[in-house]
């Protein structure tokens, strides 16, 4: 289903009910638990063939070890580039 056309009723009918539910997805979660949420997402969007052990052991190499700021920010930016493996 698409998005009804800007400036209509609907729309801003759809996108409060889309605001509301980002909103409700976020209460009660942690910003740590938020950010490792988000790296998640990212493999899952960028990355459809990672089992769910994979993206585990990849969020396991990113987080489970101490990492200087810088590498994992590089890390990051090739998780989204499509460049992980």
């Amino acid at each position: 289903m698409s998005a009804p056309e800007r400036g209509t009723r609907e729309y801003e009918w759809w996108s409060a009910g889309a605001h509301a539910e980002a909103a409700a997805r976020k209460e009660g979660r942690s910003a740590a638990g938020l950010n490792v949420l988000s790296l998640v997402d990212a493999f899952a969007e960028h990355h459809h063939g990672m089992s769910e052990t994979e993206i585990a052991g990849a969020v396991l190499r990113i987080y489970g070890v101490p990492l200087p700021l810088r590498e994992r920010l590089r890390l990051a930016a090739r998780i989204l580039r499509g460049a992980w493996r």
